[in-house]
């Protein structure tokens, strides 16, 4: 190779390298603010709330989705801020969100002059994202799940999932950019299962996939994590064995909090400090006690969530059952000094224990 050639793919190589860095910046600045925004919230601080996700929407203007809908809606439940109610809502139908001056209309703090806006911009503004994308996403989970409503599905399973995977990495390949911007509201649903399967079956090429994706504030950075627990899960299932098992803890998600009747229960992992480590790690200053207080809101105000939850459900009277001898077991843990685990109730005078 030529000098000068060399010098050029050098500097293009180096451009991109650093485009890359600057990216990760970004997405690292934006999921500063949204932390600050959603604790404001919890702490009932709406006017700062909207001052974080102004600054976290600046870095990422075509932000997770779940993040815009969380900013709307604390503005239509708490603060009734037409300017950014207006501006999100418009963001939102663009991507194909529907139904927002229905759903508004059922609030107590209902107000028909921001209802009959909603209205007007539900009939008038046009969805940007991409509809021949879009229908490339949905055709990768009707495939996914074609054989899984029909017939047993272990006769397909492998050839089913090698179609879909391809399926992926091809749309991955054909678009630059793939978000709610590009490819519209509940994007993530039509990846996000044929994504779990695979992280089900140990394939980390996916997990790959999901973990640039995230890096580009594409996807939430819970949708990375969630399936990075479900791999190791997985993983460490493979090489202990069921006699000897333990999840691993990781970023604090899957083994730390999850819902029965109307009890939530909190198991802390056994290092939070290596928990914490790994959130930084990836460029998340959300810590493992940031998400016990949004998890621990989220449940006893029933408003919206920002996190994704596991949720148990037997029968009503084996849930009862399974409640009570929790919260016998977690009591006496207690009075033994043991603080492992906790749970909180709603409805109660002492929610929590």
């Amino acid at each position: 190779m030529k000098p000068k050639n060399l010098f050029l793919s050098l500097m293009a190589v180096l451009m991109l390298v650093s485009a890359a860095a600057q990216s990760r910046k970004q997405v690292r600045q934006y999921y500063y603010w949204i932390n600050q925004a959603e604790l404001a919230i919890c702490d009932s601080n709406y006017t700062y709330a909207n001052e974080c996700y102004d600054e976290a929407f600046h870095y990422l203007p075509n932000p997770p989705e779940n993040h815009l809908c969380i900013a709307y809606k604390m503005n239509i439940h708490y603060t009734s801020d037409t300017a950014h109610i207006y501006k999100y809502a418009i963001q939102l139908l663009q991507w194909g969100m529907k139904n927002l001056a229905a759903n508004y209309a059922r609030l107590e703090t209902y107000d028909t002059n921001i209802y009959h806006r909603l209205l007007y911009l539900e009939e008038t503004t046009v969805p940007t994202y991409d509809t021949v994308l879009r229908r490339r996403l949905e055709d990768i989970i009707d495939k996914d799940q074609s054989y899984r409503h029909t017939c047993d599905v272990s006769a397909f399973e492998d050839s089913l999932n090698e179609e879909v995977i391809k399926d992926i990495y091809r749309v991955y390949a054909d678009y630059k950019t793939i978000n709610s911007s590009t490819a519209g509201w509940s994007f993530t649903h039509c990846l996000g299962t044929p994504c779990c399967h695979h992280v089900g079956r140990l394939n980390h090429a996916v997990l790959d996939i999901l973990k640039k994706e995230y890096r580009k504030g594409n996807i939430s950075a819970d949708i990375y994590m969630d399936l990075e627990e479900e791999y190791l899960c997985q993983l460490a299932h493979v090489k202990t064995g069921a006699a000897s098992y333990k999840e691993p803890d990781c970023y604090g998600f899957s083994t730390s909090f999850y819902i029965i009747g109307e009890c939530l229960f909190i198991h802390y992992p056994d290092d939070i400090c290596q928990v914490n480590r790994s959130r930084k790690r990836l460029g998340i200053s959300e810590t493992y006690e940031d998400l016990k207080k949004k998890e621990i809101w989220q449940f006893l105000t029933g408003v919206f969530s920002f996190k994704p939850i596991h949720i148990l459900h037997f029968t009503d009277e084996e849930d009862a059952a399974f409640v009570a001898r929790l919260k016998q077991e977690i009591d006496a843990e207690h009075a033994a000094g043991d603080f492992h685990r906790m749970y909180y109730e709603k409805g109660s005078e002492r929610e929590e224990k």
